[in-house]
């Protein structure tokens, strides 16, 4: 899916995993003219696989999408575990059904959402979070309404 039309916002999120054992998600939540409206990321405790940091981001994504009063969400990832497991289409892998269950508990709450597959170049806003997820302590939460004129158009309105 391609920029979300009017009225629909798009959450794009990600999981990361260092070779040293550090995890952590990252979630952005963009408007229908590529702006960012609430961005997000955390640390996880080591053992953490790469799924369930990037079940953590759907999850939490969700609940600050909810938390913003969106009502029409698209939803993106290329991870097709996640997406898959949440669109009911294969069997949820143990470690990460809890956090999927609560995804589809919080699902529930919007008016409308659409959930796709993407190819990892279209997940491009989403994959600086976990990164910067790496320094925090705790969840890090930016409340900020800004473009991302730094990345490439091509990038920014995916």
């Amino acid at each position: 899916m391609d920029r979300p039309s009017g009225g629909w916002f798009k959450l794009n999120f990600d999981g990361s995993k260092l070779s040293d054992g550090k995890a952590s998600f990252g979630f952005v939540i963009r408007n229908h003219e590529g702006d960012v409206q609430l961005s997000g990321s955390m640390p996880l405790s080591g053992g953490c696989s790469i799924l369930t940091s990037e079940a953590w981001g759907l999850r939490e994504g969700l609940r600050a999408a909810k938390f913003l009063g969106i009502s029409s969400l698209a939803i993106e990832r290329d991870n097709l575990v996640v997406i898959n497991s949440i669109r009911q289409c294969w069997k949820i892998p143990w470690e990460i059904s809890s956090l999927i269950k609560d995804s589809a508990a919080e699902i529930q709450k919007f008016h409308v959402v659409s959930i796709d597959h993407c190819f990892r170049e279209a997940n491009q806003p989403a994959i600086l979070w976990p990164i910067m997820g790496m320094s925090f302590l705790r969840l890090c939460i930016v409340f900020l309404l800004l473009t991302l004129s730094f990345l490439p158009s091509s990038v920014r309105m995916l």
